[in-house]
């Protein structure tokens, strides 16, 4: 009776590691794959944030994008799976700046929407500089992991939201305010209002 447990977990562990090696040679054969998923996994994050409140989504959108950066020796590949994800992020949680400047600015629909599209260039810019960085600073493995990211992350978040009079659309710590784990949303939402 002792032996089961121990066979289904030495089983779970080889299907797991066949199914990480199948993967890995699917990415490998179709090189395009890992920008289009990390460009999915950035608009994926977009669910995390309210009104929709997703937040597993986030933890998932981002633990694939560490996944991504977790073996990379080029800083290169690195900022272009960063860019491809913060592409996907913004294009989808700031199309709402087309509209405004459309319906607000009086600026043509076309107009509007190539300078939302600039716009969340530059912001992808800011996740492709995380990516490289944390594979010019540290090897790969669990440092990188557990250190890099999460301080790097940390940083240019920062930068985003004071940088030429900053955008602070989209930081990471909001999407977690409907998790569980967050404790009262009126400890979260305090700086919002207004005194």
């Amino acid at each position: 009776t002792c032996a089961l447990p121990i066979c289904l977990y030495l089983d779970r562990r080889k299907t797991k590691n066949l199914m990480r090696a199948a993967a890995s040679r699917w990415m490998q054969q179709h090189p395009w794959s890992r920008p289009v998923l990390a460009l999915l996994c950035g608009a994926t994050l977009t669910s995390a944030f309210d009104p929709i409140g997703g937040w597993p989504l986030g933890l998932f959108a981002m633990g694939v994008l560490v996944w991504l950066w977790r073996d990379l020796h080029h800083a290169w590949r690195a900022a272009q799976l960063g860019f491809a994800f913060g592409l996907g992020l913004f294009l989808s949680g700031v199309s709402w700046i087309a509209v405004s400047l459309h319906v607000f600015g009086g600026m043509p629909m076309a107009l509007a929407a190539f300078a939302t599209l600039l716009f969340c260039v530059y912001l992808a810019l800011y996740p492709a500089l995380v990516g490289a960085l944390c594979v010019w600073l540290s090897p790969p493995g669990p440092r990188r992991t557990l250190f890099a990211v999460p301080v790097l992350w940390c940083l240019f978040e920062w930068l985003r939201s004071v940088v030429f009079t900053g955008f602070p659309w989209l930081t990471l710590g909001y999407a977690g305010t409907q998790a569980p784990f967050a404790g009262r949303s009126e400890e979260h939402t305090s700086e919002l209002q207004s005194p």
